[in-house]
């Protein structure tokens, strides 16, 4: 059996700064490449110098990097700091050059395979740095949708399947690899929870239970890669107190990740608190970083509301067809449902379905009297039924997802404590205070 070729000291030393990196360790990792660098200062025109020369102003990049400060307000908007692109553009630069002089390098020794490996390496570190510098495109691109009232997630999430497509194969070295599989995870965990927004949206039951699950997994793994041992330290449901020390683009992942699990909470309520009792759902929901319920269940006590529902329009769900409440077997038939049962209720409360006596005039309202100013998605809309005496306010947070309370009395359209409520509500259901958040020192609900 052969023996493996043992490891240069070079060799050795790249495997360690690249591994100190991807523990999110900047300042450690800086302070190697230093010492290193300062061993061989009598070879200040060397290859190897010239290359540690890059590592010293690349670990300062990516902490920046990592902590999000490359976002900066600029105005209205949030664009990236020109002095980090500078840096990552600086590093390119130099890298650029120990590429080109190893290309061609003919020869053997030890001095020349050095060469070629810094040539090598140098090449696909550029390769990263690309793949860093459209990332920071991409979080600046979803930092400014947050002020959006409509938010395409499938555009975000095809831009960011076609940026781990450009670049996850090109840079592929063996002593890159703990880089490369952080830049995986972090795209991987951005997806499954880009998939599960839309998930929801369209009210799936099982495919976003699946994308949550595959985030958590993923968080938990790269968690237990990063230096401080509080990553580890986090539940499904919500967020651990312990979280001083982790970057903050890890922190806002698992974030997005604990809002999209309350977000799930309320959507699948009602199946969700079959599987128990009441006592435990209550204190289940108790635990998510926002118990969307029991705001609703507040709210409800304090105005004594005829009635509280999240409408789901199926619609405007195409192509997809509604199933109905929870998972069903893809085998089974399902009619596309019509009239009155185009529009299933979410959640309702106090009662635990919806009230029929008041749907007919619900869906009239959204699809009749106030569908112009509902499709804006920007206001709280109220009607109020001379008739039957019912005051109805409502607003559409997602284009398929209107939230609807019901009052059996005469209220004024001007009402704050229940406009209020519902703008709150809305809000955070539609995720825009979360996408501001990547500034960091901004809330996200």
């Amino acid at each position: 059996m052969a023996s493996s070729v043992p490891l240069t000291k070079e060799q050795v030393f790249l495997q360690t700064f690249f591994t100190t990196i991807s523990q999110s360790a900047f300042d450690k990792a800086k302070d190697i490449a230093e010492k290193e660098k300062e061993a061989y200062k009598a070879y200040i025109g060397s290859t190897w110098f010239q290359f540690l020369n890059c590592l010293i102003p690349y670990a300062q990049a990516e902490k920046s990097y990592s902590s999000l400060s490359f976002l900066v307000r600029r105005g209205f908007l949030v664009t990236r700091d020109s002095g980090i692109k500078s840096s990552y553009e600086a590093v390119r630069g130099e890298l650029r050059k120990i590429e080109e002089s190893g290309k061609g390098l003919a020869g053997g020794g030890s001095t020349m395979s050095l060469e070629k490996l810094l040539s090598h390496v140098s090449g696909q570190i550029i390769s990263f740095v690309n793949a860093r510098m459209d990332a920071m495109d991409f979080y600046e691109k979803l930092h400014n949708v947050g002020s959006h009232k409509f938010i395409n997630y499938d555009e975000l999430l095809e831009q960011l399947t076609n940026l781990m497509a450009a670049h996850q194969e090109n840079f592929h070295h063996p002593i890159l690899s703990s880089i490369k599989a952080g830049f995986v995870l972090e795209c991987e965990i951005m997806c499954n929870l880009l998939q599960c927004q839309i998930e929801l949206s369209r009210w799936c039951f099982l495919p976003s239970l699946l994308h949550l699950n595959e985030a958590h997994i993923k968080l938990a793994t790269w968690g237990s890669v990063l230096q401080h041992k509080e990553a580890s330290a986090f539940s499904f449901m919500g967020v651990s107190s312990r979280t001083a020390l982790l970057p903050a683009i890890y922190e806002w992942l698992r974030y997005y990740k604990a809002l999209l699990v309350s977000k799930f909470t309320l959507y699948f309520h009602e199946i969700l608190s079959k599987q128990t009792v009441t006592s435990e759902m209550k204190l289940l929901t108790a635990k998510t970083l926002v118990d969307y319920y029991q705001k609703i269940v507040t709210f409800q006590r304090k105005t004594d509301a005829h009635n509280i529902s999240l409408v789901f329009d199926t619609r405007g769900n195409q192509p997809h067809v509604f199933s109905g409440h929870g998972y069903r077997h893809p085998d089974r038939l399902v009619e596309r449902p019509v009239g009155l049962d185009s529009f299933p209720a979410v959640v309702c409360y106090p009662q635990n379905e919806k009230p029929m006596s008041h749907w007919a005039s619900v869906v009239r309202i959204m699809t009749d009297h106030k569908v112009a100013e509902l499709s804006s998605m920007d206001k709280v809309v109220s009607f109020y039924d001379r008739h039957v005496q019912n005051t109805y306010f409502m607003m559409t947070f997602e284009p398929c997802m209107t939230l609807v309370v019901i009052f059996d009395c005469k209220k004024s359209e001007k009402d704050s404590y229940a406009i209020n409520f519902i703008i709150e509500m809305c809000t955070s259901l539609r995720g825009t205070k979360l996408f501001a958040s990547l500034k960091p020192g901004v809330k996200g609900t």
